[in-house]
């Protein structure tokens, strides 16, 4: 066994003279040779499609942390009554701008009754929601996006007096609508 493993060296480690050209020997049986361009043909296709969902969700990650954020932002600034958040419209702009992703952003606001205090009082409920449509970097997630939006919703209690008592805002995208954007629902 040991004889044999030394012949089989010197047979890969022979000695090159300037005369004699080195030929390289193929270790692989000949049928073993498009099997590499099947296997790839088989592997390739799911690593690109790993890879890119991969990509999509942590693009469709970040976006829903923004929103989340926007949102909250944006009924922050409507509860503590900040001068650039007194009417609904303002709010809205605050939150889309806040959120950052604006395109087809839509924002809408409900000032809420509670049982202390009646909507827009201090002791009151405010609640901002958003729908922000997903969206595929690569593109080749996008059939499965298109039409498909994030939700967010944030309700903070009303610390001073607001200067509106009705919800308002942007209309829902097509399918959806804003009947969960309460504190209770």
């Amino acid at each position: 066994m040991l004889r044999r493993a030394r012949q089989r060296h010197r047979c890969l480690t022979a000695r090159v003279t300037a005369t004699e050209p080195v030929v390289a020997r193929s270790r692989r049986a000949s049928g073993d040779r498009g099997a590499v361009i099947v296997e790839s043909a088989l592997v390739v296709p799911i690593l690109l499609i790993l890879v890119f969902g991969m990509i999509d969700f942590g693009i469709n990650l970040s976006d829903q942390i923004a929103v989340r954020e926007g949102v909250r932002e944006g009924v922050r600034q409507g509860v503590v009554d900040a001068p650039s958040a007194t009417t609904v419209a303002e709010i809205v702009t605050l939150t889309k701008s806040r959120i950052g992703v604006t395109n087809g952003s839509k924002v809408y606001v409900v000032p809420e009754a509670t049982a202390t205090a009646s909507a827009g009082q201090p002791g009151s409920n405010l609640s901002v929601c958003a729908y922000v449509p997903m969206r595929s970097l690569t593109g080749f997630y996008k059939p499965l996006m298109n039409g498909q939006y994030m939700w967010s919703r944030v309700t903070m209690r009303v610390e001073q007096q607001l200067d509106y008592t009705t919800a308002g805002g942007d209309t829902a995208p097509s399918g959806k609508t804003w009947a969960g954007c309460t504190a209770s629902g």
